[in-house]
């Protein structure tokens, strides 16, 4: 009997990242550039994240890894082909407090310190987040948001095989 799953986490004991949509554009890790509102969602995906660097299993040399919950190391491969660093964007924004994830609020969400100010990274269940959000990200400030449009894309995205998360910012 052979057991398999659509993520490849079965099959090749890992689990990536295949696809970050945002309103205004999509980017597949490893495929090109991103554009600004990719990047600012992978910057969430990976400061709301608690994978670290540690040792390969197993390995007698001196390499480390990503380490903790797949999701988690999926999201910090996915930002590290767009060419974004976990280590440095720490640095840069450290983490002030988490409020971990839990079955009932169904997110996680992570306050940061940027510059003189402080900025919350939240990733969850869609249908948990949409709920608090009115506006989307934009590098030109804020814009509206059409909740029942991105439920739709999950949605979609959902039926497609894949594990969906949404990814929120607040000032």
């Amino acid at each position: 009997t052979i057991c398999s799953d659509k993520t490849g986490t079965l099959t090749q004991n890992r689990m990536r990242a295949e696809l970050l949509w945002t309103p205004v554009s999509s980017w597949v890790p490893g495929t090109g550039l991103a554009g600004p509102e990719v990047l600012e969602a992978l910057r969430a995906a990976i400061l709301c994240n608690d994978a670290h660097l540690g040792q390969r299993a197993g390995s007698r040399e001196s390499t480390s890894s990503w380490q903790g919950d797949p999701t988690e190391t999926a999201l910090v491969d996915a930002a590290a082909a767009a060419g974004l660093d976990k280590v440095q964007l720490e640095v840069h924004w450290p983490r002030l407090q988490e409020l971990p994830f839990d079955s009932s609020r169904k997110r996680m969400t992570t306050l940061h310190r940027v510059g003189s100010g402080f900025v919350a990274y939240t990733k969850g269940a869609p249908e948990s987040l949409l709920t608090h959000c009115t506006t989307r990200w934009s590098p030109d400030g804020a814009q509206a948001l059409d909740g029942a449009a991105v439920m739709d894309q999950a949605h979609a995205m959902a039926s497609r095989g894949l594990r969906v998360l949404a990814l929120a910012r607040r000032d």
